[in-house]
This record gives structure tokens, sequence and C-alpha cells, in this order.
């Protein structure tokens, strides 16, 4: 108990999925399963292979191979149900361990049909073409689709189609987009998605890369889809650049700008691709950063909270009381 904070819970669970409040939305992280992708200094630029591998070394994890978590949020309050990305769905090419979500939301309760709204962060294979089943069929056949209209443009150019890193993914992301149809909402930077939900541009590992800021009374998490793909090479050493990144240098700048606002302010934030539910922290640590898995004495040490003003993400705390939710339509 802290006289600040007060008293607070994390309903933890073992089965696959983990779970907090956030004002008047419960937030649950269900995995979509992981991503091998491979020898790490292929993956991981800018700093010498024999740094990268004992790097990795020094932190217990393997220096050979890549292995990454996939975390998708569900977002629940009175009148909606929200996805945040939409993971793979099960397609050829990512592994067994992959295309979970379809089982995970049947053990969170969730049905394909109740979800009112999917939030894609990014155009990228695994997560966006979740969005269809294996013979191409609409899996939320009632959700608005949200992306960014930078990024939705890009994914549908065929002048694309020959680009060195997404250029195979291309006509995939276009079925998703045509199965879809004119349930797509395209954003812009600082636009209110839904009550609550703000879209914030973090470009650079594609053109629209969009993070969710959720801002429930005062308290606040950030959904930062692929600002980070690992939870210790880009904290150690920001400036590493991801081979995987459309715009390798501008990346660089935008995890850097906002790994100094997240330190800065405490902000709570989900990563897509840290290790499972990918919740935490950063604190600074050095010349870098270190992350912080969220845990039920968390928040002991935060500090008051104040109102966030303009796209500015602002200081948090979170409770984790439980929450009545029911599907809904209204945009209320």
């Amino acid at each position: 108990m802290n006289a600040a904070t007060g008293n607070y819970e994390l309903p933890f669970e073992i089965d696959g999925k983990a779970g907090l409040t956030v004002g008047e939305y419960r937030v649950d992280i269900v995995s979509d399963g992981s991503l091998s992708l491979g020898d790490p200094a292929r993956l991981f630029l800018g700093q010498g292979e024999t740094t990268i591998r004992s790097t990795l070394r020094e932190a217990l994890l393997s220096d050979t191979s890549v292995t990454m978590d996939q975390n998708i949020a569900i977002l629940r309050t009175h009148n909606r149900i929200v996805l945040v990305d939409a993971g793979t769905g099960g397609a050829p090419g990512f592994g067994m361990g992959s295309g979970r979500l379809p089982s995970q939301l049947v053990r969170a309760g969730v049905r394909p049909e109740d979800v009112t709204d999917v939030l894609i962060t990014h155009g990228h294979s695994d997560h966006l073409w979740g969005l269809t089943d294996l013979d191409g069929q609409v899996r939320f056949p009632n959700a608005i689709v949200h992306i960014s209209e930078i990024d939705h443009r890009f994914f549908t150019a065929t002048a694309n189609d020959g680009h060195p890193i997404v250029g195979s993914q291309m006509e995939g992301c276009r079925a998703r987009f045509a199965a879809v149809g004119d349930r797509l909402n395209l954003l812009q930077d600082g636009q209110e998605v839904l009550p609550g939900i703000v879209a914030v541009a973090a470009p650079g590992h594609t053109p629209g890369h969009m993070m969710y800021r959720l801002q429930s009374g005062k308290q606040t998490l950030l959904l930062s889809g692929d600002l980070a793909h690992h939870h210790v090479m880009f904290l150690r050493n920001p400036d590493i650049r991801l081979a995987f990144d459309a715009d390798q240098g501008q990346m660089v700048e935008t995890r850097k700008r906002h790994f100094d606002m997240l330190a800065t302010d405490r902000i709570p934030f989900l990563s897509y691709h840290f290790p499972f539910p990918g919740l935490g922290f950063l604190t600074r640590e050095g010349h870098g950063f270190e992350w912080i898995q969220l845990s039920r004495d968390s928040f002991s040490h935060l500090p008051a909270t104040k109102k966030v003003k303009g796209n500015r993400l602002g200081e948090t705390h979170i409770s984790a009381d439980p929450v009545e939710t029911k599907a809904g339509r209204s945009l209320e």
C-alpha cells in the first residue's frame, strides 16, 4: 500500500493472457504466439557481430537465434471491444508458433462478431494478416478497422511491390484491405480514434507506423506497436538499427524520442514484441535504458498523475479493479 497511489493489484494469469484496468477500460493481453527471426547479427545493425552476441549472452538470451512474442491488447469498455493489431492469421511462413489469436480470444471470452474495432499499428503481415482467415474471409465481420492513411497508401501502392523489405507482403495486404471494404477508417496523427484513444505517429519502421495512447480519466497506457522489437538490444544501445525498418535512421530518432518520454514520465506501455505480456516501464541505465516488466509492485514509486496535454502522453498510474463489459457498436 502506498499513500500516493493506493493499493493496486494486477491479476496476471498463466494461461496465455494477462490483464489490468486503465480507468474505464479493461485491458487484457493475449498472445498470437511467437516469431523466430533467425541470426541476430543479420537482424540488428550498427554494432559489430561480437558485441551483438555478447550483449545477448550477458542477458541470458540466445546469441544465435532471436525469438519474439506477439502481444495483442483487448480493450473493453461498456460498449466496445477493441483489438490492437490482429496477428498473423496463421498464414504460411510464420511457423507453428504463430497464429494463436483466435484460440486466445475464445479463452478471453471474446467472439469475433463482438469485436467492434481493430486498431492496426502498421501494415506488416504479423500485425495485419489476422484480419482474415486462411480462406480470405473477414475474421471480425462487425469491426471497423483503423490504420494510418500513410501506411494504407504505402501498402496498397503497386509501385511498392518490389520494395526490398515488404514487397512480398503487398499482395496479401491489399487482399486484407479489400476484404475489410468500407469498414476501413484511415487515420491522421493526433486523431482521436475512439473515446480516450488517440493515434500517435511513430514513423520509420513503416512510413505510417502508429502507436495508440489510451487515456481514461487520469490514467494512461501507451500501446506502442513496433516502437522497439527487442527488450535488450534496442535499450542498451538505442542507436541500433533493425533490418526490417523502412527508414532506419528515422526509426532510430523516433525510438529515442519516445524512449526519453517514456523514461521521463514513467508511462506504462505495451510492446508488441517484448516478452509476454509485454507490459512495462522504461528507466535510464547509463547511455541507454532498461525495461522493467510490470509487476504488482510497479506503482509504488510513480509520481502524481497530471493531465495529458496535446499529444504528450503524461504521467500515470493504473488500477486493476474489474470492469463490467458488453459488446456494442456505439461510438459514444
